[in-house]
């Protein structure tokens, strides 16, 4: 096996954001309208040539009109007419066309905003000139309103939530009155409001939840069809974002080509779940593919202009469904996937795997199709929390796990809480093989209703460090993680972080505190600013400026470890030099500014404010 990381190159980091998992692609129903027909015009005199722009002075929330250049003589008409708008927040402008001298704004919030149109004159001074034209943009009249779900079936005592929003999305929403057809059904939350939770009885029925504004001007339905659901045992839904790691389109230094010979790390781990024998009918194992220019398996290849839906049947890929391409960088596209497991392979529990490259706060899951955008912290977050809402899912998913880089970060792990109750990641960057499908699949598949879950996401761990280990790659780090745990991990780092935000009262504290984080061990060849964080924690006790936080200190260590009972169940690290000692958890600490933007994926605010400092 050659050795490459689940990771973008380094090289690429002019272009790209990075990532991690080394080896191993709508239309609005209330469109835009475009006003051509001029209600109004402002003139100016240059050089006794009139110019006037013509057009609409209002405009809607996503609405888009058109504003025309004129001018008395036509011959002076430049070629290139610059437009510019004092707001783009209030108004947006479009593509301008120099074939009649126009360009298009769109409504994106209300309020008012002036167009400028500059150029030159054809004259042979070249006379510059200037006019304004002032556009006010409002709220659109409401046409109607809309359900999140309109047909649902819910198994007994299940929720869900039902949201009202306004057509065209940019009007006010007036008050909404909720009603059901069939009281025995079960019972709605409220009767008013923008969302209300319908909860099942436990008899098979069917009701029709209303939604209707308060001047019964427009209404909305959702058709709940209640009765008895049988739960498999479980659901393994595989986010399946192919990538260069698929393509080889990174790596034609290694003889990878996306045409004639994709790399096929995805298709070597599909390979490798399909042969695992035993699935029993209660497992179920979901994936959705796409991201990657090309595909080695010749099933998916044939589907690699769309986003691909499949399961696992007899050792055998099967097709569900195509959807149209999309991103699978963007949160909605995570959240369709999660409701279509949701809804079609209904279990009682269900585990996530991100399949792609990681590059801890940069993300997971970059789509080489559109632009290596990746899913940040809060829109995994999003995605979850959206598509069990609308699915009626209460309980939190049992695990996520991310078969790609450097995802072991406090942050990642904290995010993940409020939807999980376990996760399984790696501090370092992980190779082109990653977890060894058809080792741990079998304790899944012997045991689908006991089995515990620490027991099965060690048995991942440790079947892929083994791979590894043996394989002569002893760099590979794999963490457990107790989600249900890191709240007070959270409050007690959080408190350190409030403590050493006073004491760092100058420069030379400053400098003290950066240089025994920079000090500890680094992942991902240090470009990723993820540190160890017992070995930070100890650099920063063993500084004297420090030293009245060393209980606090303690108390945080006790929150993460093992031994000691923290959220960090179980850890596992490789022979190398420098890896060893590895505590299962990374934070991260840029060392300069453009990297701090990531921060606002973080919940830890206390120690964002301390390393804005930085």
């Amino acid at each position: 096996m050659k050795k490459i990381f689940k990771i973008i190159p380094i090289l690429l980091f002019p272009l790209l954001l990075t990532s991690c998992n080394l080896f191993k692609p709508a239309t609005n129903s209330n469109s835009e309208t475009t006003s051509v027909d001029p209600t109004s015009a402002a003139t100016t005199d240059v050089d006794g040539v009139s110019i006037s722009i013509e057009g609409s002075t209002q405009a809607t929330i996503g609405e888009t009109i058109k504003l025309v250049l004129n001018m008395s003589d036509v011959s002076m008409i430049p070629t290139t007419i610059t437009w510019s708008t004092s707001n783009s927040s209030i108004l947006a402008r479009g593509t301008p066309n120099k074939n009649d001298h126009s360009c298009t704004f769109t409504g994106a919030s209300e309020g008012s905003a002036t167009v400028t149109a500059k150029g030159k004159l054809k004259n042979t001074e070249r006379t510059p000139f200037e006019i304004t034209f002032d556009v006010s943009v409002s709220k659109p009249a409401l046409t109607g309103i809309k359900l999140n779900i309109t047909e649902k079936t819910l198994g007994y005592d299940k929720t869900l939530n039902l949201t009202a929003s306004p057509l065209p999305s940019a009007a006010d929403l007036p008050d909404i009155n909720w009603s059901t057809s069939n009281a025995s059904a079960g019972t709605l939350s409220a009767t008013t409001g923008a969302t209300v939770t319908f909860t099942a009885g436990s008899s098979d029925t069917n009701t029709v939840i209303t939604a209707k504004t308060s001047d019964n001007a427009f209404s909305a339905t959702c058709n709940i069809n209640v009765q008895a659901i049988s739960l498999d045992a479980y659901t393994l839904l595989f986010y399946v974002c192919g990538s260069s790691l698929e393509s080889g389109s990174d790596y034609s230094d290694y003889g990878y080509d996306p045409e004639t010979n994709p790399m096929g790390c995805a298709t070597s781990d599909i390979a490798e779940i399909l042969s695992t024998n035993g699935q029993p009918e209660g497992v179920n194992i979901v994936l959705i593919c796409g991201g990657s220019e090309s595909w080695k398996n010749t099933k998916i290849k044939a589907h690699q202009d769309k986003l691909s839906y499949w399961h696992v049947e007899n050792k055998n890929l099967v097709w569900d469904k195509d959807e149209s391409l999309a991103n699978m960088g963007a949160s909605s596209t995570l959240q369709s996937f999660l409701e279509y497991g949701f809804e079609h392979y209904a279990a009682e529990k269900y585990g996530l795997f991100m399949w792609n490259h990681g590059g801890a706060m940069n993300g997971c899951c970059y789509d080489e199709l559109f632009g290596n955008d990746s899913l940040l912290n809060s829109e995994v977050y999003n995605a979850v929390t959206t598509a069990r809402s609308n699915q009626g899912i209460s309980e939190k998913l049992e695990f996520i796990a991310y078969d790609a880089c450097l995802m072991a970060v406090q942050d990642v792990a904290e995010y993940n809480s409020y939807n999980f109750n376990y996760m399984i990641s790696s501090q370092e960057t992980e190779w082109d093989g990653g977890y060894d499908y058809d080792a741990w699949l079998p304790t899944l598949y012997a045991n689908p209703t006991g089995v515990n879950t620490v027991t099965l996401l060690t048995k991942i761990a440790d079947t892929f460090m083994d791979y590894f280990e043996s394989a002569g790659y002893h760099d590979q780090t794999q963490s457990v993680y107790d989600l249900g745990k890191i709240a007070t991990y959270k409050s007690a780092f959080e408190s350190l972080a409030s403590g050493l935000n006073s004491l760092v009262t100058n420069s030379t504290k400053l400098s003290t505190l950066k240089s025994a984080v920079k000090a500890a061990k680094t992942y991902g060849g240090g470009s990723y600013y993820v540190y160890d964080a017992i070995d930070a924690l100890d650099r920063i006790a063993n500084k004297s400026d420090f030293s009245s936080l060393s209980s606090q200190i303690t108390t945080v260590k006790n929150a993460l470890t093992n031994s000691t009972g923290g959220f960090v169940v179980y850890n596992r690290c490789g022979s190398k030099t420098g890896i060893v000692g590895s505590c299962g958890l990374n934070i991260y600490c840029p060392s300069y500014g453009s990297k701090s933007s990531y921060l606002s994926q973080s919940h830890f605010t206390s120690w964002a404010d301390l390393i804005y400092k930085y």
